[in-house]
Order: C-alpha cells, then structure tokens, then sequence
C-alpha cells in the first residue's frame, strides 16, 4: 500500500514581522537620504565656494593687467601728471568727475564720500594712449595763442594725421582745464604744424584754449594713437557684478562690459611715497591735492576684492545658539607699515593655542551688506549678507608707466 506523508502546512510573515520589516526599511531608507543631503549640501557649498573663489580672483587679474599698463605713452613730462583735460570732441568721456593725465585715479562718487572707506562704492579710472608704438612727446616752437591755428612744432617725427593729441600745459593749477585732446584733422610737413579738426574743438573754439595760450616752454605735445584706452572699472551694487565701461570712439559714448559676477566689494588706495626713497610710506583713498608733485609720489595702487559665493545659506540653531555662514564683517589685514586711512589696530594670533600676542597688525573693516550696523540682528530679508561665504583677494599693483614716466 503506498503511505502519503503529509505536508507541512505552509506559512507567511506575521504582521508583526512585517511591520518590523517596514519600520527597519524606512529607518535605513531616512538614515541614506539624511547622508545623502548632507553630502548634497556640502558638495553645494564647496561648489559655491569654488565659484566665488573663481570670480574673485578673475576680477583681481582683470583689474591688475589694467592697472598695471595703466599710463603708456600718456605723459610727456613730470610737470603733466594731474592736469584737467578738456577733451571738447568727447564731452561725455567726464561723466563721473573731472578727466586727469593720469594712469589711474580712484573716484569716490559723491553719495559714497561720507562712508567709511571699506564701505564705499568706488570707480577706478584708467588712461593709456592708443598708439601702435612709443611716440616722443613734442616741444611747441611757438606760442599758441588759439588751438584752432594749429601748434608749430620743432619736429613732426610720430605725429600724423587723423589720431587724438594731447596739448597738456604742465605749469597747470586747480582744476581748471589747461590740458587739451584733440583730433588731428591735417599735418602739414612743411611748416611742421599739426592742425586740430574742427569737430574736435566743439562749437567754442576759444574755450578750448587756456589763459595765455598754449606757451612753447611749458607746452608737450603727445600722440595718443587713433583713440586713447580711457576705462571705468564699478560694481554694480544690484547684480553684484563688477563691469567695465571703455569709452567708444565710434559712439563717443561709453560701452559697458561685464568682468566678473558674484563681486560684492571693491576697495582701492593710492601707495604714496612722500620721501622719494622708493619706499610707500602712507596708503590713503584721496587724490593728492598739491598738483603734479602729489601725482608723482603716487606710485602703487593697493586693491582688495570681495567675492560672495552664490548659495544662500540659512543659519542653524546648534544649542540655542544661531550660526550664520558668515558672522561679522570681513577684516582686511593691512599690514604694520606705513598710515593707512580708515585701518585700526587688529590683533594677531601666532602662538598655537590662540594666544592673543598683541594689536601688531592694522586691519580695516569690509561691509557686506546693508544692515551691518544692525548689532549683529538677522535682517529680516532671508537673503541677508549673513547667509553667504565670502572671499578677500588682495593685492599690491606698481603703476610702471607712472615711476618709468619721463621727468
């Protein structure tokens, strides 16, 4: 006979299991995609930092080249350096503020005087000659009494026609325009007379000429090439995007370009040596104020760069306590030599522990935002200077064609 042996009967997963199945699941579930967010948000942040660290160094670079070939072929003699130009066939090329014979010149536009200097919205201005190559400056053979007769010179050597000239007076004071550009309209070799354009000299041809004329022992006469490289370097305050004008010669107006986003501060001083020792011995914001003496000692330009990083970081509450990506305002270390204006002293840490050594450094103070004298208070804009990272680039740039220029 044969014998069946029964089966076992078959059995599933209790409820009990499977719920412990399900909570083991989502616990495993929430603890990769805490690891994962984490990773995100760090991976964003490094990324974040990485732009800004691009960006800032981009801008100081960009700046830097500018300023440093800043002043080719512009000044004749010692005694130019500063003077006012009048430039009547460009009127718009002055727009913010009286237009120098200088290499570079900082613009505090006249909202942003009464800031302190780590808070203002400056401009950096640049001028160079346009010419191909190197152009001697010329001495006047004869009083000029009216630009429109033209200026006689002793040689005609590296000027042409239908370029831009510069008559600069150095005997110049104030701020009167005693310097002046000017299109070249004919050169007539056998006179050695170089003859403005009329378009050049604008409707008053008397006013484009200074009190006394235009005197051969005190006269330069320089060519700046078919069109001079005259630049503005600003932050544009809502984008945060700093932007270069160069001013057009086709439009005679300026065209604006864009050098670098994520740009939030820009802060420049002049590098003076008021003992001709070669050495700075004081940086400060403001233009000399005693002619072309002044201009000369300037002979380095300090600048610092602030780059804000583009991810908007919300603070944490760690322990009652509310951290911010960023806390408190940039500190720019200056250094120990020399006066530098709106700088005060900082101290500086060298043991390993932390130990304070003493206030050895000038540092001075950045703004990074609107509500910086809010006593440390978030704003209630969630998109505070706060809840970014920020990056300092600084740098020391010599201004080669200002110390190379002829005495």
């Amino acid at each position: 006979m044969l014998s069946v042996t029964p089966t076992p009967p078959q059995r599933g997963m209790t409820l009990i299991e499977l719920m412990v199945a399900m909570v083991l699941g989502l616990v495993t579930t929430l603890i990769v995609a805490q690891v994962m967010i984490n990773a995100d948000s760090q991976n964003r942040t490094t990324t974040s930092g990485s732009d800004a660290q691009i960006n800032g160094a981009t801008a100081l670079y960009m700046l830097s080249q500018t300023i440093q070939s800043a002043g080719y072929g512009l000044i004749g003699h010692s005694g130019d350096r500063g003077c006012p130009i009048n430039w009547p066939g460009a009127p718009n090329a002055a727009v913010n503020g009286v237009l120098r014979l200088l290499p570079v010149e900082i613009i505090t536009p006249a909202a942003e005087a009464g800031k302190a200097v780590g808070e203002r919205n400056i401009i950096i201005r640049t001028f160079s000659s346009g010419a191909g190559g190197y152009s001697a400056p010329r001495g006047l053979n004869a009083i000029t009494t009216n630009a429109s007769n033209g200026f006689v010179v002793g040689s005609t050597l590296g000027l042409a026609a239908n370029t831009v000239m510069m008559a600069a007076r150095r005997d110049w004071s104030g701020n009167a325009a005693w310097c002046l550009a000017f299109t070249a309209g004919t050169l007539n070799e056998a006179d050695r007379k170089i003859t403005p354009s009329v378009e050049s000299l604008g409707e008053d041809t008397d006013a484009a000429t200074p009190p006394g004329g235009f005197s051969d022992d005190v006269t330069s006469l320089v060519n700046l090439g078919d069109w001079p490289d005259l630049r503005e370097y600003r932050l544009d305050p809502t984008t945060n995007v700093l932007q270069m004008r160069r001013f057009d010669r086709a439009t005679l107006n300026w065209v604006t370009e864009e050098v670098a986003r994520g740009i939030v501060r820009m802060v420049a001083y002049y590098g003076i040596d008021d003992n001709s020792d070669g050495a700075v011995d004081r940086y400060t914001p403001t233009a000399p104020n005693d002619g072309a003496a002044g201009w000369g000692r300037v002979i380095n330009l300090r600048l610092a760069i602030v780059a804000r990083s583009d991810r908007v970081e919300r603070p944490e509450n760690i322990d009652g306590q509310v951290r911010y990506a960023t806390s408190t305002p940039l500190q720019w270390i200056v250094g120990t030599a020399g006066t530098i204006v709106g700088a005060a002293s900082c101290t500086e840490t060298e043991d390993e522990d932390g130990t304070v050594v003493g206030s050895v450094q000038q540092c001075l103070s950045i703004s990074l935002g609107a509500d910086q004298a809010n006593n440390g208070v978030l704003a209630a804009d969630p998109d505070d200077w706060r809840n970014y990272r920020y990056k300092l680039f600084d740098t020391v740039i010599p201004l080669r064609n200002q110390v190379w220029s002829p005495a």
